[in-house]
This record gives structure tokens, sequence and C-alpha cells, in this order.
């Protein structure tokens, strides 16, 4: 692959239908529990609004090729307990993982070609298992002005696929600020029709393909 290009990665196997649906929860105002649970391990639930998961697998065991993982969502009230004792494990650590093993051939499926990015928050890098030249790319997002993710390969000197897939992890963690390409197409295509009477967790479930 061409260093210098980062095509959009198929929407296919493994983490990528788990990054997409982290995605799209956090886009629907409403309260929801995904479950994830990728071939030969247990299910692991997270919730959003502890930024918390359980799982029975430890991270340094975290499965970079799965052949598949089963997604699942529960709606909640915002009031409800928790499924699981916290504080739980912080998400951070889990979406760097899954980020940067969903789309490994290119962007994530929410990014678009010559979109911009700045950090919003700094990840707690001493928590997240990191190359030094993945250090370098989350350092350079929080100096510098809004960069695309080419331009960002240039100034760390490093392959635009490295780059794009810390990018993509940050992203998954809501660490970045993005600013849409003025010729990109909207991040999410308007609903048909048919679908303005359905809720937003129909409406999730319709798009990731998911059983009521």
């Amino acid at each position: 692959m061409d260093d210098a290009t980062a095509p959009p990665a198929p929407f296919a196997s493994g983490w990528a239908g788990a990054g997409m649906a982290i995605h799209s929860i956090r886009r629907v105002s409403t309260s929801m529990l995904l479950y994830l649970q990728p071939d030969d391990h247990h299910e692991l639930v997270m919730d959003f609004r502890h930024h918390a998961y359980r799982w029975d697998t430890p991270l340094e065991y975290f499965p970079e090729n799965p052949a598949s993982v089963k997604v699942g969502t529960q709606q909640i009230e915002l009031t409800m307990p928790p499924p699981f004792r916290l504080p739980g494990e912080d998400l951070d650590p889990l979406l760097w993982r899954i980020g940067l093993a969903a789309f490994p051939e290119g962007r994530a499926a929410w990014l678009r070609p010559g979109d911009r990015f700045r950090l919003r928050r700094q990840p707690d890098l001493e928590g997240l298992p990191h190359t030094t030249d993945q250090a370098r790319i989350t350092k350079a997002l929080d100096k510098m002005l809004l960069l695309s993710t080419e331009k960002l390969a240039r100034s760390v000197d490093l392959p635009m696929l490295e780059v794009q897939q810390v990018v993509n992890a940050l992203s998954l963690m809501g660490a970045v600020r993005r600013a849409p390409a003025s010729s990109s197409a909207p991040m999410d295509p308007p609903p048909p029709t048919s679908t303005e009477a359905l809720t937003p967790v129909d409406r999730l479930r319709q798009r990731l393909r998911l059983e009521p």
C-alpha cells in the first residue's frame, strides 16, 4: 500500500463492527449497554455512563485478529444500576486496543478524506500499551493546529498507515476533535424516509444489522 494514502478499510470481520457500534452508540441520546464477544473469549460489557467495562480477559491477552466479534445492545434508563460493580475497568485502554485493531488497512469507517484533527483531551499514555512512535503521533496532535492525517504523517516522518491507526484509536476514545473536510460526505447519511418513525435504538440496530 502506498504510504501517501489510507483508503477506508472494508466493513467486514474482526473488530470493525465493534468499532462502528461504539461510535454509533456515542451518537445517540439513549443510554445503552454494549455487549461484545470475540471468538473463543467470554463476553464483555461496556457501560458508557460510567466509562467502564467488565471482561474476564485481561487486556494483555487482547485478541488482535478474531474472525468475528458478536455485537449486542441493551437500552437502559440513565438511573439504572450498572451491570457490574463499579468502578469496573476504565474504557480508554480497551477502546485504544479496539481502535488500533478495527481498521488495520486504513481509515475508520466514520472518518473521511481530508478530515483534520487535534487532541481534545490528553489520554493517559502510561495506562495504554503504546510504542514510542504512537506516543510521538499523540503528542504531535496536542502541540499542533488541526491537521489532516497526511500532514500529520509528514510532520512526524512516519508512514501514513501507522498515523491513521493512531487517529482511528484516539477518535474511538473520543480523545480528538475532528474538523470535517469541506468536500467530504456527511459522517452519517440521513436515514431513509421509511425509518423516520423508528426510535434511536431501532435505527442503531438497523445500521448495525442487530437483532432486537
